[in-house]
Formats: structure tokens, C-alpha cells, sequence
């Protein structure tokens, strides 16, 4: 045998190996699930994952990697929740083999691994398939989730019922993945902002002609908010100022509209505007809309921008600055939180946000809703 002939098969031998390798990926056999407690995958590709599509009997979820980060295909391009994934993508790397037993379609049925577009079948009977593609589009995990376990001694589910795409076996495995079966708004990255309440020093609220509706200020900071436009008679409940404080530091949203459709209650400059100020100059600007109801969404959306804060421009002994002086302490405030609130207004001003109806009310658009009742004498 010549040395050609030698290289030639060498390089058969080579493409035959990948060409076997690719089909094992492909099919998400698990080279260690002959024995019990070994893992499911080995060798499991997750730093080669590029999208991910979660396929339910009734829809489907589609997770794509871009030069942002990971984001919600089917949303639009919102971001994802990267928690949520990775601690998928490390489930699926940790997961140990319970059992395995061939799969018929009898017992692929009953234990709901049906594939989720097969119509010759129930609804119940059918899987939710996590489908993972490296950048090329190569399949790395192809994978059905069926029913979970339960425990007698237990009443929480300890086990779940999973195959490969393409079978031919089924596994019990350690690991429970009904928290991922979900639809696309729950992929979503549900705090757009992180904003701490001490740092918020001056809280807004104007309607749609320009109207001051009410004003609450902290003197400085750690101090209490107080009421400063307009003088009102009665007192603020503390509880609505707390919600008013919280609607913003803790927003989560529930789903995210279409970007290019705005909602009506957002749009033609009928929204009031509620003014979030920091005490670093960063303003959060939010659009609450009109009020809704349980059949129809609360939109709002979010806009920032920067304005350099007052106190900064004063006198080392306190009294007014020169020009020179403010220009000076222009130049060392204004860089990072000038860059920031862009940065943030890039990120928030696009999107029209779906939150729940308690959320959209904490952003109280009234001062009278605000204040303590009446005693009647």
C-alpha cells in the first residue's frame, strides 16, 4: 500500500468519524445513559449554543444570541432573561440518568413524549422539544420533556420523563424542566430598570398639556420625600407614596408590544408623564397611558435623559459659583451619567411594556388618589 492510497483512507477515515460525531449531536444520544447516575450528555456543547427554540404543542419560543446578547426572537428582539436560560443550559449539562427503556409508541403517548407537531395524537400526550443550534445552525441538543415523577412520600415532582429527538430510548433522569415549557413572555427579561429608592430625589407627575399635577422632593439625601406642588389640606397615605416610589424600583413587566404598532393609550400625546429624578441628574421619564381594566393591557413606557443636577453648580462656601466654576464641575458630572441616561434612553425608548393592572396603577397620576380620606367630624 502506497502512501497515497494510506492518506486517502486516513481521510475517509477522518470525514466518517465527524460525519458519525455530527449525527450523535444531532440526535442528543447520550453516550453515558447505559448506566445509571451517569449523565445524560457528555461532552454537552454549551458555549457552541447560538439559539435556542422551545416547542410547545401550541407554540413556540425562539431564543437567539446577536451581537447584544441573547434575546427573544419571537418578542420582537427583547432581551431574554439570561438567568432563566443559563440555568437551563446548566440543568441540561447536569443531568443524571435515573432509567432508560426503549420507546414505543404506546409509552411514548403515556408518558406525553410525543413529538409537539405530530397531529396523530392528543394534545396531552404531546412532548415540549428543546431544540439548540450552534451559529452555523448545526444541531447540538435535540431533546422531547415529558411528564414529571412524583415521589409517594412527596407531593413535588423530583424526576422527569425525556428523549432524544430521535429516539430510540426513553430516560428518567434527576432533573425537573417544567419551568421552562413556557411561552414567549416568560422568556422575557422582566426588570427593565434597576434604580435604588434612596437614590431618587424628586418624583413629578405632569398631564398631557403640560399641567403640574404634583410634586414630592427629598430636601437631600436620606431624607423623606415631602409634598411641595401643590399645598393640599389633607396628608399623603404613606402607602401611596411607598407605591409611587416602588412602581419604578420595582417594575416588572409582564410581555412587551410591537414596537412599530403603538398602543393607543400611548399614543397622540394623550399619557400623562411621571418625572423619576435621581440626585445624579438622571431622569426616568414614565408614560403610564390612560387607565385599563383586566381585558385591556397597561402599556407604559419608559424615556431618560440627563440634566445636570443644581446642587453640583454652588461654591465650595456655598454660595453661587462662578462660570468658570460650573463649567468645571460640568466637565467631571456630566460624562458618566450624561452617557448613561443615552445609553438607558437607547435601551427603554423603543419598547411599549406590558405590566400588570396593581403595577400601572402605583403610578398614580392624581394627587387625590394620594391622600389621606377625610375625617368626618
Amino acid at each position: 500500500m502506497n502512501k497515497k492510497t494510506v492518506f486517502i483512507l486516513l481521510v475517509v477515515l477522518a470525514i466518517l468519524a465527524a460525519v458519525g460525531r455530527s449525527i450523535l449531536i444531532r440526535n442528543s444520544t447520550p453516550a453515558g445513559g447505559d448506566i445509571m447516575g451517569s449523565p445524560l450528555f457528555t461532552d454537552f456543547p454549551a458555549n457552541d449554543i447560538a439559539s435556542v427554540v422551545i416547542e410547545r404543542p401550541d407554540d413556540s419560543v425562539a431564543l437567539v444570541k446577536d451581537e447584544s446578547g441573547w434575546i427573544v426572537e419571537s418578542r420582537f428582539g427583547y432581551p431574554a432573561d439570561f438567568s432563566k436560560l443559563t440555568d437551563l443550559i446548566r440543568k441540561l449539562k447536569e443531568t443524571k440518568v435515573g432509567r432508560k427503556f426503549p420507546a414505543t409508541e404506546s409509552i411514548k403517548k403515556r408518558l406525553s413524549l410525543a413529538p409537539p407537531d405530530y397531529e396523530k395524537t392528543d394534545e396531552s400526550e404531546k412532548a415540549t422539544r428543546v431544540l439548540m443550534k450552534d451559529k452555523k445552525g448545526t444541531v447540538l441538543v435535540d431533546i422531547l420533556l415529558g411528564v414529571t415523577r412524583k415521589p409517594e412520600e412527596k407531593g413535588i415532582a423530583d424526576s422527569q420523563f425525556v428523549m432524544p429527538g430521535s429516539g430510540p430510548d426513553i430516560y428518567l433522569v434527576d432533573q425537573v424542566f417544567t419551568p421552562f415549557a413556557v411561552g414567549a413572555s416568560a422568556w422575557l427579561k422582566k426588570s427593565p430598570v434597576k434604580v435604588a429608592e434612596a437614590d431618587i430625589r424628586k418624583i413629578t407627575c405632569t398631564g398631557p398639556d403640560g399641567t403640574v399635577r404634583y410634586i414630592f422632593e427629598r430636601p437631600e439625601k436620606g431624607k423623606a420625600f415631602e409634598l411641595t406642588s401643590p399645598p393640599a389640606k389633607r396628608a399623603v397615605e404613606a402607602s401611596s407614596l411607598n407605591r409611587l416610589v416602588g412602581a419604578l424600583t420595582g417594575l416588572e413587566i409582564q410581555d412587551v408590544a410591537d414596537p412599530a404598532t403603538p398602543p393607543e393609550s400611548l399614543s397622540q400625546g394623550i399619557s400623562p408623564r411621571l418625572d423619576y429624578t435621581l440626585f445624579n441628574g438622571i431622569t426616568y421619564h414614565v408614560y403610564p397611558g390612560l387607565t385599563c381594566s383586566p381585558g385591556l393591557p397597561c402599556h407604559l413606557r419608559l424615556q431618560v435623559d440627563f440634566t445636570p443636577p443644581a446642587d453640583r453648580t454652588t461654591s465650595k462656601e456655598g454660595g453661587e459659583a462662578s462660570k468658570k466654576d460650573k463649567e468645571r464641575a460640568a466637565e467631571k458630572i456630566d460624562g458618566a451619567p450624561a452617557a448613561e441616561a443615552a445609553s438607558l434612553n437607547a435601551r427603554l425608548s423603543p419598547w411599549f411594556f406590558v405590566v400588570p393592572q396593581w403595577q400601572h396603577e402605583a403610578f398614580f397620576t392624581t394627587l387625590g388618589h394620594m391622600l389621606e380620606e377625610e375625617k368626618k367630624s
